[in-house]
């Protein structure tokens, strides 16, 4: 069926529908030349006003290819009607729900001028304000601080049509939810602001976007601008926290059935705001081309994955910055990356710039891609994490060839968090590495990267070639999709589980994404392979992970149960974060032998009741007399979790615990009641009655 419907969209004569907005477009730009001409009209005999035409009318037609309106310099109001033509000389005006009359034209075309006045475009249906949905529209506004609200389908948007979007200037502000913006599908949008400083939210697949067969198109010429996507339709991967925006520069094809098509986003001048989620930023996703392009400004780029210069599936992406301080921040996938046969590219000519981000980013790349991220001129900060970043090049086993990645940056005093060093070569992967350089002469000999290091005195003109770091992250489709198929679940964790340890450092990059079925799918995996993963969680560990995944790794070798890891549980008893600690403890409390008493008691006093509850789980296999008493102390604990850890341990030694716990009693004045009745319970089970 999808391949039927995509056959049949790629039989529409496209070609006639461009030639004819072509001609409408000259014709459009000849009377936009003589606009104060049309200032001049003006009519003895005003138009009766009724439910959808009110305020200054003063010619409304009917003509064989729909209706032609005429509005005059005071505010006039359109509302529910189809038409033609509207051409509004002034004023604040209103227009709700204009839409072409396809019972009057043979294809569906409405055109809208209006030369002056703070306005304001409202729809609540789809496929209007400039959708050329099956034909053409155009709305053309000069001047004045306009509003433009809509739904799906619209401000610039052409299905199967040209829909073109022209505002003059003013500061404007753009709000719709699906498809606008610039954004085409087996056609062509158009969305071009001239001057102000505009204001652009789209929920999806806005902002200069091309799906199959489309040429999506956002042009902004001057002014500080912000612009939104995402924040309504949530990415599978991360339900919680992030949202597919598809916007702002982005190519989409949909894939195994439709090559994508040309988004761009072109920003002229002026400090902007770009902020987006997953999909977005001059990216692009199966056999499409995205562009975000900005001309001059300092400005702020924020976006979450597959962002910021990304090619996914056979495209090209790439976000191109001329001038200004910039601050690129992402998660991952993004700032230069190239996955699967795709390009790429960050490219920042000039300025002070911070790029961030946590991995797989900044000129990285796989499965036979490209990512490269270039900076011309500038003191700049490149902070990311440690796998697969600042350029970074592995070689796919699966598509048997090599991935590229480059980081280049030729001038200015730069700070690296990773692999890069100011004025210095270094080698990443197999096929990547980073040049970063404000002089003019370079050591040649840099054939054999992977088998030396050059250094040299400060005082010298030799570039340092650091020594290569051979990281093997890697995406991995399998997780990309999506997990509520129990039964797909199923064939990831096996699938994932006979790879061996060899793939839990992949695992491991995946626990950073905010997916409870995610991180539960990692660790069944894991789970699966039994001790031999205990190993590679302990070297995992000794890499400085982030504290979130570091109490998650901590957890999964708990589940192992594997002596060896003592030790690693010790050491992360001592760390400030309260998770950790108890996270170490929970795998302390797993292990046979039981840890030394001298290296857990001291927690039982621990802040965080969870600590203090694994303690008392963990004590459950002593019989001495200094494990009991802290047993007996813990039944009066203010939390209900520690007391019934405690309470547990304590029942199979009611024996050798007979004696605290009837100190307790003769004592209860000085506890809690709860831990007098938990002592009497415990006693009970030794024919120790009240």
């Amino acid at each position: 069926m999808k391949e039927t419907s995509f056959y049949l969209a790629s039989k529409i004569n496209r070609e006639q529908l461009y030639e004819a907005s072509l001609m409408v477009a000259g014709a459009l730009d000849h009377l936009l030349k003589n606009s104060e001409i049309l200032k001049t009209i003006s009519m003895n005999n005003k138009v009766n006003e009724d439910n959808k035409l009110g305020g200054d009318i003063i010619l409304c037609e009917d003509t064989p290819l729909g209706k032609i309106i005429i509005g005059g310099k005071e505010p006039t109001y359109y509302r529910n009607t189809n038409a033609f033509l509207i051409i509004d000389l002034g004023g604040d005006d209103e227009y709700h729900n204009i839409s072409p009359d396809l019972d009057s034209s043979p294809f569906s075309s409405a055109i809208i001028i209006d030369l002056e006045g703070n306005d304001l475009y409202n729809s609540s249906k789809k496929y209007s304000l400039a959708c050329g949905s099956f034909g053409l529209s155009f709305l053309i506004d000069c001047s004045g601080d306009d509003r433009y609200l809509s739904q799906d389908f619209s401000q610039g948007c052409g299905f199967f049509g040209v829909g073109v979007l022209y505002d003059k200037e003013g500061d404007d502000r753009y709000l719709a939810d699906i498809m606008g913006q610039g954004a085409a599908a087996f056609g062509t949008g158009i969305l071009c602001d001239l001057k102000g400083n505009d204001s652009y939210h789209g929920n999806l697949l806005n902002q200069g976007m091309g799906f199959v067969g489309g040429i999506g198109l956002l042009i902004e010429s001057q002014g500080n601008d912000s612009f939104f996507s995402g924040g309504k339709y949530p990415d599978f991967r991360e339900p919680d926290v992030a949202f597919d925006s598809f916007s702002q520069g982005f190519g989409y094809g949909y894939r195994n059935f439709g090559s994508g098509g040309i988004g761009v986003l072109w920003d002229d001048e002026g400090n902007d705001h770009y902020s987006s989620s997953y999909f977005s930023q001059g990216s692009s996703y199966w056999l499409a081309i995205g562009l975000l392009i900005d001309n001059g400004g300092n400005d702020i780029y924020h976006a979450r994955r597959y962002a910021q210069g990304t090619g996914t599936h056979l495209t090209v992406g790439a976000l191109i910055d001329r001038l200004g301080d910039d601050c690129y921040t992402s998660m991952s996938v993004s700032q230069g990356c190239g996955y699967d046969f795709s390009q790429g590219l960050l490219f920042d000519n000039e300025g002070d710039d911070t790029y961030s981000a946590k991995w797989f980013a900044q000129g990285t790349s796989g499965s036979s891609g490209t990512g490269i991220l270039i900076d011309q001129k500038g003191n700049d900060s490149y902070l990311c994490g440690s796998f697969n970043s600042q350029g970074s090049g592995q070689y796919s086993t699966k598509m048997e060839s090599g991935s590229i990645g480059l980081l280049i940056d030729l001038e200015g005093k730069d700070r690296y968090s990773v692999k890069g060093e100011d004025d210095c070569l270094w080698h990443q992967g197999k096929y990547g590495g980073g040049i970063d350089s404000s002089k003019s002469t370079w050591d040649k000999n840099t054939s054999s990267w992977s088998d030396r290091e050059l250094t040299s005195d400060k005082e010298t003109t030799v570039t340092i070639i650091k020594p290569p770091v051979f990281e093997e992250k890697e995406l991995l489709p399998e997780l990309e999709s999506s997990l509520g198929d129990e039964d797909y679940r199923q064939i990831v964790i096996k699938k994932f589980s006979k790879k061996g340890p060899s793939i839990i450092p992949h695992l491991i990059d995946y626990l950073d994404i905010k997916d409870a079925l995610l991180k539960q799918t990692i660790m069944d995996i894991i789970r699966e392979m039994g001790k031999v993963a205990a190993p590679v969680l302990i070297k995992a560990l000794e890499s400085n992970l982030e504290t979130s995944l570091t109490s998650s790794v901590l957890y999964m070798l708990g589940d192992m149960e594997d002596e060896q890891s003592q030790d690693t549980f010790i050491y992360y008893l001592n760390a400030d974060n309260p998770k950790i600690r108890s996270m170490a403890m929970r795998g302390l409390s797993k292990l046979t032998p039981a840890p030394l008493l001298v290296d857990i008691l001291p927690y039982a006093k621990d802040e965080n009741p969870s600590v203090r509850k694994y303690l008392a789980m963990a004590l459950k296999e002593y019989e001495v007399s200094e494990a009991i008493k802290v047993l007996t102390n813990l039944l009066a604990d203010d939390n209900f979790n520690v007391r019934f850890a405690a309470f547990e341990s304590l029942k199979g030694n009611e024996a050798k615990a007979k004696k605290c716990l009837l100190n307790l009693i003769k004592h209860q004045d000085r506890y809690p009641v709860y831990a007098s009745d938990l002592a009497k319970d415990i006693l009970k089970g030794c024919g120790v009655g009240n």
